[in-house]
């Protein structure tokens, strides 16, 4: 199972969702290799206009803890 989907649109919105639902999205050094990679294919794709970040699940890296 990949941690990491990426999908571009037709307006060149690319978007990247991490898949690590049960552990919070967290960091781990696979998922740091795989967004690494992802970002290295998606820099050299000029359809690409915009990256946004997105994650499965409510618990989410990004997401600020209240």
């Amino acid at each position: 199972m990949t941690n990491i989907t990426v999908e571009i649109d037709e307006f060149g919105i690319c978007y990247v969702q991490l898949n690590r639902k049960k552990q919070a999205n967290s960091l781990s050094k696979a998922l740091l290799d795989e967004l690494k990679s992802e970002i290295e294919s998606i820099k050299f794709n000029e359809e690409v206009k915009v990256v946004v970040f997105t994650a499965v699940g409510n618990k989410i890296f990004l997401q600020e803890r209240i």
